[in-house]
């Protein structure tokens, strides 16, 4: 009989990544974790540097617009290199480009 191995994303994450997470507040990095890691399915980007945005309410009730860029070769993980603030303006000409991150 033959099984199907189900489909897990994996990540590694770059420790630019990791220092520039330190600088969301008030709950937003672990909000913006959480919205990253629904991400699956994304193609090989050859090596080259990509990124997507997508927003968060923080725990005091304000909305935290991001963008964090990233690169996957092929049947690799997904590399999460840089995250950073991003302004509304921003994130709305993302959502024009088709870069945000689509949650349900």
């Amino acid at each position: 009989m033959d099984v199907k191995q189900k489909y897990t994303e994996e990540f590694e994450i770059d420790e630019m990544f990791l220092i520039q997470m330190r600088n969301f507040t008030n709950g937003s990095a672990e909000k913006i974790g959480g919205v990253i890691d629904t991400i699956y399915g994304i193609e090989s980007t050859k090596g080259f540097i990509k990124n997507m945005t997508g927003n968060v309410m923080d725990n005091k009730g304000n909305p935290v617009f991001f963008s964090f860029d990233y690169y996957r070769e092929d049947d690799g993980p997904i590399v999460l290199v840089d995250v950073y603030q991003i302004t509304l303006d921003e994130y709305l000409d993302s959502i024009n480009l088709n870069l945000n991150i689509k949650q349900q």
